[in-house]
């Protein structure tokens, strides 16, 4: 028998204005951030662990570009 389990992160639209869908495979997202190229936090998921499909309403960010940071907690931020 034969196993397979596939982690995979999508993350779309790309660019957005309003919001994007995180999608996960078999990861379990136990943090996500999202922070400015200054490093500054803009917006943070904390408390809200989920596996599958997450949307994430960014409209109230500024036009620019972001870095967003996720983490299962385990093997560190991605």
């Amino acid at each position: 028998m034969h196993i397979s389990i596939h982690w995979f992160y999508h993350l779309y639209p790309n660019p957005t204005e309003k919001h994007f869908i995180l999608e996960t495979g078999a990861d379990l997202i136990e943090q996500a951030s999202i922070c400015d190229l200054q490093g500054v936090l803009q917006y943070s998921m904390n408390g809200k662990s989920y596996i599958g499909t997450r949307l994430i309403d960014v409209s109230s960010l500024n036009a620019g570009v972001y870095i967003l940071k996720i983490s299962d907690g385990q093997r560190g931020v991605r």
